[in-house]
């Protein structure tokens, strides 16, 4: 089932640089929801949220 999560999530949510680890159910009330962990990935450049450059290593504010 949580193969299944993660091919609808990156279908409809998808993430640039992050992949999604654990996903799951979990009921809240008479709901249900979707829960995910979501993890950097590996190898991918960190992208500047203010002029949204791709730069290598950790942004750190001045």
């Amino acid at each position: 089932m949580s193969v299944q999560l993660k091919r609808l999530l990156n279908k409809v949510c998808r993430l640039n640089g992050f992949v999604y680890d654990a996903v799951g159910l979990e009921n809240a009330g008479r709901c249900q929801s979707i829960v995910a962990t979501i993890l950097p990935r590996k190898g991918s450049k960190t992208i500047c949220s203010g002029c949204g450059c791709k730069v290598s290593g950790i942004i750190s504010a001045p």
